[in-house]
């Protein structure tokens, strides 16, 4: 059987257990609204096809277009063409994954319209393969069709350099202007993302306090600077426009993102979700470069997005493809390039945006910032908290702060009864399908419309480092162009919505979505169950912002000192919703009854030799088994010495390991990337514990390391057990518009 390796991120985590049970003192917890218009005994344990879109349709109905505007794109710019590749692969996990791509460009090669150009930053002590070099070097690509060496001319031996630094962005581009002078240029920067707080990090260059702008991460290339080092070298070459700015990296398709690219380019290509190991299929784009240099930039962005995973060489050449299948998938033998392509698009997304129509959706935000400020803020918290959320690099302990803007259009359309933001949402869609000219995205991606923007909950508006003054300063450009972040200062604090207003500091910090959420006492059939003979729990639940309901389930130790996490699951609504395809719960008006069996289930990881008890959480509400991804998060632990990393399993619904993401260090914060398991690997489980503690005394989830798994010859996959007999906490857990968690538990014996 052919594993799936789906290349998964996921949308919106559960929430953090800490935040669910941070009162829990004693075994049995009780934790007790306005309208718009204001573990297993035989186990090992511790104590739909891709979406493709061309967007350009007629506008609906507008009213005040925007006279801000970009010059357009021209179409009769000559045929000569400079591609500047800016390759941060200083990086122990992408390095091999940037250099295939650097490769894969080399198998088309330049031209005597079309010059390729490459500096490319390797790691230190990294991938060897059949060409090893650390620092980095500039190449001007020909056509070789060797995709494990570059044979193309050496230009330049750099020794190491800061890639995080926007003076050798800089230098780069100006030196590729000045020795292969064309009538259009194309710039195309890879390696990791964030979103609007920038990328391009260097793992050979030790950070120093003054370049970084947010604790905890380290030195990057934040917005701010890239949007200086562009200022500077359009300045320096006299490059007036990029035709292509390209961001092959992961959740940069913001419009924070989109608004300063902008200025220096005709058209960007970006991904709104994490992007795959694989990469952009240069090979193909390039080629119809070549074989067209009078294409028209609109549709050489439009090509990036069309050929994207498909036509990649590691899917289209046979050789090539068979060592990526060897190298990523436990298998051996080939896949059929339809099946493997099938897999790999399961969760991309990718969008060639005009930027000449950027403005417009700016100007159609604005618009719809006043009539959102005229209803009930709760309502606007509950489309948030249900719109298409994309992977949160500032940690788990809050819900994702990046949406689909076009999906939470459609969401506060029908969520409010306001016509003056029903008309504006819709002026708002018609914009991004304007500025949108392609996109892709997998089934598991459903929602994505190509654009994101930052909206945060309470606690992360106010947190350092994601706080609506390090956003202003770091996306300052757009923060200068919309009235968003002054939405944003309304929505929470109540500050007045005025261009020239600047956020009052230290302002109270309310939270609309926050209302309280009453649970009624769990009744339970028997107070005994076993599989195979599950008992029947029921509640009641009230209050009017409740955005999603979790079942949980905890195991006492024999002493009954401690609460071990075994399971956390979706509670399905009645009633759901279906917007751009994704399903959202609709719990009604009024007390929202639950009544559901529960028997004493178990989840364990195999790896082949072991298995070990894990904490398996689904990471979508509502979806079909199909199109349902599990996690499990531990520390990852490579067996050639490089530095742990704090890491998420991603599993299908058919029990497959699929994915692993990693971050840089065994902090669950910053730039992620896909990890590719090499054997003797490991992968060391976090449990989560919770110590019982007197009446009145603080309470905090323990994370203990438990148990290790070891990457062989054979598939992961997780299964269900039972599990142990004992004394069991079950609960009904409330999840408000802003994030904050309501629970009511009961005690349980499994027999």
């Amino acid at each position: 059987m052919i594993e799936p390796l789906s290349k998964f991120q996921k949308p919106r985590r559960i929430f953090s257990i800490l935040a669910i049970i941070a009162m829990l003192a004693t075994a049995t917890i009780s934790c007790s609204s306005g309208d718009e218009q204001s573990a297993a005994d035989d186990v090992s344990q511790s104590d739909d096809s891709t979406e493709v879109v061309e967007t350009n349709p007629k506008a609906v109905e507008e009213s005040n277009p925007s006279t801000q505007s970009y010059a357009s794109p021209k179409t009769n710019k000559g045929d000569t063409w400079t591609v500047m590749l800016y390759q941060d692969a200083d990086d122990p996990i992408l390095e091999e994954d940037i250099f295939t791509d650097l490769n894969e460009a080399e198998r088309i090669g330049s031209t005597d319209k079309v010059n390729i150009v490459a500096q490319i930053d390797r790691y230190k002590g990294g991938f060897k393969g059949k060409q090893n070099f650390t620092g980095a070097k500039r190449f001007y690509l020909s056509q070789d069709d060797d995709l494990e060496k570059v044979n193309s001319k050496e230009l330049a031996d750099l020794g190491e350099v800061n890639m995080a630094d926007g003076k050798v962005l800089i230098d780069f581009v100006t030196w590729a202007a000045k020795k292969y002078p064309a009538d259009r240029y194309v710039l195309i920067l890879s390696d990791h993302g964030t979103g609007w707080p920038g990328g391009w990090t260097d793992g050979d260059v030790e950070s120093k306090p003054k370049d970084i702008l947010i604790d905890g991460w380290n030195d990057m290339l934040y917005l701010n600077e890239l949007d200086d080092s562009l200022a500077a070298i359009q300045k320096e070459t006299g490059i007036q426009k990029f035709d292509i700015i390209g961001y092959d990296a992961c959740l940069m398709s913001s419009l924070e993102v989109m608004s300063m690219t902008a200025r220096y380019a005709d058209f960007a290509v970006l991904s709104q979700e994490t992007e795959p190991s694989m990469g952009w299929a240069y090979s193909a784009f390039l080629k119809k470069l070549t074989s067209n240099p009078k294409i028209d930039s609109g549709e050489l962005a439009k090509s990036i997005v069309d050929t994207y995973i498909t036509e990649d060489t590691l899917i289209t050449d046979d050789a090539a493809r068979a060592k990526y299948v060897s190298r990523t998938y436990e298998t051996s033998g080939d896949i059929d390039p339809a099946v493997l392509a099938k897999e790999e698009t399961k969760t991309v997304t990718l969008a060639a945006i005009d930027l000449s129509q950027i403005p417009g959706v700016i100007d159609s935000l604005d618009k719809l910032v006043t009539p959102l400020s005229k209803i009930n803020q709760k309502v606007v918290a509950g489309s948030r908290s249900h719109a298409k959320a994309y992977e949160n690099v500032f940690g788990e302990d809050f819900p994702s702060p990046y949406i689909d803007l076009g999906n939470f259009a459609k969401l506060i359309q029908k969520d409010s009864t306001s016509e003056n933001v029903d008309k504006a949402a819709q002026v708002l869609q018609s914009a991004i399908k304007k500025a949108v000219i392609a996109e892709k995205h997998g089934p598991s991606q459903k929602g994505s419309n190509g654009i994101s923007i930052y909206f945060p909950n309470s606690k992360l508006y106010k947190a350092d480092g994601s706080d609506l003054a390090t956003y202003m300063a770091t996306a300052k450009r757009f923060a200068s162009e919309s009235l968003w972040d002054d939405y944003l200062a309304f929505h929470y604090t109540g500050q007045e919505i005025k261009p020239e207003s600047k956020p009052v500091e230290n302002a109270p910090v309310t939270a609309p979505g926050a209302n309280k959420i009453s649970i009624k006492p769990i009744k339970v059939t028997t107070d005994t169950a076993s599989i195979g003979n599950p008992l029947t729990l029921s509640t009641s639940i009230s209050g009017d912002n409740v955005s999603y309901l979790y079942i949980f389930t905890g195991r006492f130790t024999k002493d009954q000192d401690q609460l071990q996490v075994i399971d956390l699951d979706y509670i399905d609504s009645e009633e759901t919703r279906d917007i751009d395809g994704r399903i959202v719960p609709d719990w009604g008006e009024g007390d929202i009854p639950v009544e559901m069996d529960w028997e004493p289930v178990a989840y364990v990881v195999n790896d082949g030799t072991h298995k070990q008890m894990v904490l398996l959480e689904p990471n979508t509400f509502g979806a079909g088994t199909e199109d349902t991804l599990y996690t499990v998060n531990g520390i990852y632990k490579f067996a050639n010495g490089e530095k742990d990393r704090y890491s998420t399993l991603f599993f299908d619904g058919d029990g497959n390991l699929v994915q692993v993401m990693g971050y840089n260090s065994t902090q669950n914060s910053g730039p992620q990337h896909e990890i590719t398991p090499e054997k003797g690997d490991q992968f060391s489980i976090l449990s989560q514990w919770i110590p019982m503690v007197g009446e009145g005394e603080e309470t905090k989830t323990i994370y203990k390391e438990s148990g290790i798994l070891t990457f062989g010859d054979k598939p992961w996959t997780w299964e269900e057990h039972a599990a142990a007999k004992g004394q069991y906490l079950i609960g009904i857990i409330a999840e408000d518009m802003d994030g904050n968690s309501y629970a009511e538990y009961t005690t349980v014996t499994a027999r």
